[in-house]
């Protein structure tokens, strides 16, 4: 019974994430973001090539690219969640 339980438990939670998931590739893709999503071989090739890079350089790049989608999408993104907000209320 116990294990019946957890497992119906495991497979509730992880239908749950997926479904966040899609939700939030849906509301990032309704404000313009293109999500690619990589072939096995693509991926293994990503991981290769991050393992031969500088992790400084990569953050450094990485934070200058959140800075660049903060400033030209944190209007509407902030005033949908206030819109968001307000209906939850």
């Amino acid at each position: 019974v116990l294990l019946k339980a957890g497992n119906d438990a495991e497979e509730w939670i992880r239908s749950a994430i997926a479904d966040s998931e899609n939700e939030a590739q849906r509301f990032l893709e309704e404000y313009g973001l293109q999500i690619t999503t990589l072939t096995p071989e693509e991926h293994k090739a990503f991981g290769q090539a991050l393992r031969n890079s500088d992790p400084l350089d990569i953050a450094g790049k990485t934070e200058e690219l959140s800075v660049r989608i903060s400033e030209r999408h944190s209007g509407a993104v902030v005033e949908e969640l206030q819109n968001f907000i307000e209906g939850l209320a």
